[in-house]
């Protein structure tokens, strides 16, 4: 079994590739450790070393972290990415990516040919704020609609008659009631302690089960768009309860980047800068 010391010198050994770097982590993960000092351990040394890897972003002055968390206030995320559906596809490759296009106006992605998930529409609206399962977590939450009399919920179990899974790969509609009872303590969790990053909510329970990059993608995840607008990418759920709490933040990261921010951006680092989540360490 490997240890702690063992793959912290593997790390340190510097000029390491992505592979090593997964290799070492995977190591780590294998060998069941989750006490406090193997969780130091590793998280202070994974992003330093994610950080060496060639960015698109890093070619702007002053870039940003990609993998730096920002606490944001829920209510300035309204839209969706317009990037093609389902943006948060291989989202754990895509921090620090920049992208041109108009994909930051789109008010319809296109869909992927090949994506055969839950139907778009029970996730997509014009905003946030008007989408079936933010207005059934609405219903159910504020008004105390039952989970099955919701409308996210109905149309989801009439989903699957039409074969495939629903809502994070529910197969059946116990499974789907299962989901609401897991929502139920969310909401619960969320109205105590506040939306947690995932790597906070890790480290309280003293565990190390997933490596760097998968922790990074269950957290809620936005793209930034030209003017700067943070533009939902994943983490519906929580980001819906954060919502209905009226909670004043809540943690993301960001995925993709617009071309025109980043050129925006590496202007402002060398004059006033605007009050704005991704400036901050400008």
């Amino acid at each position: 079994m490997p240890t702690v010391s063992a793959v912290r010198e593997h790390l340190q050994a510097g000029g390491l590739s992505l592979l090593a770097v997964r290799a070492a982590e995977k190591a780590l993960l294998e060998s069941s450790i989750t006490i406090p000092a193997a969780w130091g351990s590793y998280w202070s040394i994974a992003p330093r070393y994610y950080r060496t890897l060639d960015f698109e972003i890093d070619r702007y002055r002053s870039p940003p972290d990609p993998y730096k968390i920002l606490w944001v206030d829920p209510d300035r995320i309204t839209r969706f990415s317009g990037r093609r559906y389902p943006p948060w596809e291989d989202a754990r490759y895509q921090f620090g990516r920049v992208q041109r296009g108009e994909w930051d106006l789109r008010t319809e992605p296109p869909v992927a040919d090949d994506y055969h998930g839950t139907p778009p529409e029970l996730y997509l609206a014009e905003t946030f704020g008007s989408t079936p399962l933010y207005r059934s977590l609405a219903a159910h939450f504020e008004d105390g609609v039952p989970w099955h009399e919701t409308e996210f919920v109905r149309r989801a179990k009439a989903a699957l008659e039409q074969g495939g899974s629903v809502w994070n790969g529910c197969e059946t509609t116990a499974e789907i009631d299962r989901r609401c009872q897991g929502l139920d303590a969310l909401y619960d969790s969320i109205a105590s302690t506040g939306c947690q990053s995932y790597r906070q909510f890790l480290r309280d329970r003293d565990a190390l089960e997933v490596n760097f990059l998968e922790c990074l993608r269950q957290e809620i995840c936005v793209d930034i768009g030209r003017e700067g607008e943070l533009l939902f990418v994943d983490g519906r759920h929580r980001l819906s309860i954060a919502k209905l709490l009226d909670l004043d933040r809540v943690p993301v990261v960001v995925a993709v980047r617009h071309a025109e921010w980043m050129a925006r951006r590496a202007g402002w680092a060398a004059d006033s800068v605007p009050d704005h989540p991704d400036l901050r360490a400008l």
